[in-house]
């Protein structure tokens, strides 16, 4: 093989430092994917009074696959609840963006109108809050609604959100996301009109 000539360095050299640049990429994603799973599997567990698990998309189940709900958890045919929820990526952003901002995150903004990002942090609550109550066993769509929209202050407050900002979540919750709900959802809603 001497008379093979090789690359050049100024051709390799992009190549290596691209290809060590998308590793390094990946694995900061994917440490920071199992850090927000890690604190929303410890709130969820709190919640749902046994040790349970919260799982976030990869970037190819992110990218790839559209998703028609923020979350789920599957039940057995007695009518026991995995110990399992999967969110959906926004809501796992959301969730992302909770632990990034922590206390500084003001979602005051609720009552009025907020960034997409910062209606995604709250929806991201409110969806984990949901999912932790059907992993309590409790089947029924409005029910857990209702039971999350009571508990998702508690939530916000355990990831680090000021009192007041989870108080707007929790009023958010009961407001203005309860009337984007599909009717199975709105037990609550429905109540907090009257």
């Amino acid at each position: 093989m001497e008379g093979v000539p090789r690359p050049p360095v100024r051709v390799v050299a992009p190549l290596l430092a691209g290809a060590l640049l998308l590793c390094v990429l990946g694995i900061r994603g994917h440490v920071r994917r199992l850090e927000v799973e890690r604190r929303a599997s410890t709130v969820a567990s709190a919640i749902a009074g046994r040790r349970v698990k919260v799982d976030c998309p990869g970037p190819i189940r992110r990218r790839m696959f559209y998703e028609i709900t923020e979350g789920r958890v599957r039940f057995s045919a007695d009518g026991v609840p995995d110990p399992e929820t999967n969110l959906s990526g926004d809501a796992c952003a959301g969730l992302r963006r909770v632990l990034d901002k922590g206390s500084a995150l003001n979602l005051e903004c609720l009552y009025w109108n907020c960034s997409k990002a910062d209606t995604r942090a709250a929806m991201g609550l409110i969806v984990l809050t949901h999912e932790s109550v059907h992993m309590r066993g409790v089947i029924d769509e409005g029910l857990t609604e209702c039971e999350a929209e009571k508990r998702v202050e508690a939530t916000a407050l355990a990831l680090g959100f000021t009192s007041q900002t989870a108080q707007s979540v929790a009023h958010w919750a009961r407001t203005d996301y309860a009337e984007l709900l599909p009717e199975q959802y709105r037990l609550c809603a429905d109540s907090n009109a009257a």
